[in-house]
């Protein structure tokens, strides 16, 4: 390791006071608590919310890079260095907006994190039982029933919450806390909560059931989350009383989208009758009666935002409470003589659903019992671009809650863009190529491509 390398790591190990004094902001984050933040870890989210542990105090909304401005309250995110940001958002020449460092990146380093603007879990996934979560956060309300029918030794270490729903809605939405429910009803849920089987949501399920058969289940939450974005775009502008800091509010939310509406009918195989009857039937889930109500939601919009989704968003498996629930009570186990209980409890199972041996299988096994899968919207991960021979990654299976970190792959050097993979780069090049026309509607040049035509 050089000298700059070592540099380097030492700013990514900052401690999280220091961290806390230099939060940069790259665009406006937001300064309301535990949803403009990315906590280290559950236990610092769970403090966050009831009250003992608070956000620090952030600067207003500003330009990146002063070359792009990004709204306050979509971009959550909070930087591993203190001092300047590491990252800052250009806009380049064939790719729109990208991400590029500010300063060297060491290996390793996690360069930020964030939290979700927009996410919904998914239902009905093929791997994943609907195991509930909260509405919110998207943390998982498994019990260790959900696991094993008669229970789990040292039942006490299993992530704990505060189960509570919405009451107007006779429970149809969870959340694991009040915190959670409050901040729901606050972000989107005011709009959304209807009692199951009312008219506007009849509407709005009746779509889904009659095209569930064509669509995948990816497809089907991308049109779930636009109604979910909708109203939280909805909720977020009635707070702003002037005409024109609506105006600019609502254009800035809309500018974060990035895909083409132009191919939102093909890729989805519906007709644009089908888009207007879907939009007619969120309309009226947010009760918009007039057609001079909320102007913007319109088809474009629809089709822009359900094929935003489908590009952009992330796909969610976080750390299900299985594996903190293991950790926790071997340790525990081992401190007071017990860990040979928890481990023969989970060989027990493991054997019971005839996956001795095979260990990946069963940690995955476990995963689906009492995980969920979700797709979410990160604002500032949204700016990264795609290339086969990518710097980073992004990694979702460290939180239980909608949050990512991106992480550097290799050094990156000051004034290099940061880059992703949106596909396996480990597939020959023709594959890739033919996947990403596919699915992201564009052509890959990058240097690994290149050199492998």
């Amino acid at each position: 390791m050089d000298a700059q390398d070592a540099q380097c790591t030492q700013t990514a190990a900052t401690s999280v006071v220091e961290q806390d004094e230099a939060w940069e902001l790259m665009c406006g984050i937001a300064t309301d608590g535990f949803d403009g933040v990315n906590w280290e870890s559950d236990t610092e989210i769970d403090a966050a919310k009831d009250g003992s542990v608070t956000a620090p105090a952030t600067p207003s909304c500003s330009s990146v890079g002063g070359i792009l401005s990004m709204p306050e309250k979509l971009v959550h995110a909070r930087f591993a260095s203190a001092g300047r940001s590491p990252v800052e958002i250009r806009q380049t020449a064939d790719s729109g907006k990208g991400l590029f460092a500010t300063r060297r990146i060491a290996s390793g380093e996690v360069i930020f994190t964030e939290s979700s603007s927009y996410c919904i879990q998914m239902l009905k996934t093929p791997e994943y039982s609907t195991v509930a979560a909260c509405d919110t956060c998207l943390r998982s309300l498994a019990t260790p029933e959900d696991v094993c029918s008669d229970g789990l030794p040292s039942p006490e270490v299993w992530p704990q919450f505060d189960r509570t729903h919405c009451s107007q809605c006779d429970g149809a939405v969870v959340y694991c806390c009040k915190w959670c429910k409050d901040k729901g009803f606050e972000t989107h849920h005011r709009l959304l909560c209807h009692v199951p089987g009312s008219l506007p949501l009849s509407l709005f399920e009746q779509w889904v059931n009659d095209h569930a058969a064509s669509f995948s289940s990816s497809a089907m939450s991308a049109v779930r989350l636009a109604l979910k974005m909708a109203a939280q775009i909805l909720q977020e502008i009635e707070t702003h009383t002037d005409a024109k800091e609506q105006t600019l509010l609502t254009q800035t939310l809309l500018d974060m989208l990035v895909g083409d509406s132009s191919d939102a009918t093909r890729r989805f195989c519906v007709s644009e009758d089908d888009i207007v009857s879907l939009l007619s039937a969120i309309r009226c889930v947010l009760n918009l009666t007039s057609l001079d109500d909320a102007v913007w939601l319109n088809v474009e919009w629809l089709k822009h935002t359900i094929m935003c989704v489908s590009q952009n968003a992330v796909h969610m498996k976080p750390a299900a409470p299985f594996a903190t629930w293991y950790s926790s009570a071997k340790r525990r186990g081992e401190f007071g003589g017990g860990a040979d209980v928890v481990r023969k409890a989970v060989e027990g199972l493991i054997a019971q659903h005839g996956l001795a041996g095979k260990m990946h299988e069963a940690d995955e096994m476990f995963r689906q019992l009492c995980g969920i899968e979700a797709i979410g919207l990160f604002a500032l991960h949204t700016c990264i671009n795609h290339s086969c021979d990518s710097n980073c990654e992004a990694q979702t299976y460290c939180y239980s809650t909608a949050a990512l970190d991106v992480v550097a792959l290799r050094t990156i050097e000051a004034g290099e863009e940061i880059t992703i993979s949106y596909i396996d780069k480990k597939l020959p090049v023709f594959q890739r190529r033919a996947r990403l026309r596919r699915h992201y509607l564009f052509d890959c040049h990058c240097g690994k491509c290149l050199s492998e035509m």
